[in-house]
């Protein structure tokens, strides 16, 4: 299976550590979940194991907190092409 390395930066945090959730809709409409914290820069990263091919979007959130708002990025998307593959067979006759 083929992975998918989530990143995004969060403008503002109140303390490195937040959690960042990423929400992935799969080609037949059901959803996965990770979720990732920030680091002092606010940037959050997770590798999300692509279960299929075909077109996949992503969104992040981060929820309010005593400072900041709540905030929800853009909708990213990305397509997991199939792998090809070969069959060999053989044949053996016997008299």
């Amino acid at each position: 299976m083929a992975s998918a390395n989530l990143t995004g930066t969060v403008s503002a945090q109140s303390a490195p550590g937040e959690n960042v959730t990423f929400t992935i809709t799969r080609p037949d409409n059901r959803v996965d979940t990770e979720t990732g914290a920030t680091d002092g820069a606010g940037n959050v990263s997770v590798t999300y194991t692509i279960p299929a091919a075909g077109d996949y979007s992503v969104v992040a959130n981060i929820p309010a907190d005593d400072i900041y708002q709540a905030a929800v990025s853009n909708t990213v998307t990305f397509t997991e092409a199939l792998v090809g593959r070969t069959i060999v067979i053989s044949v053996g006759i016997t008299a």
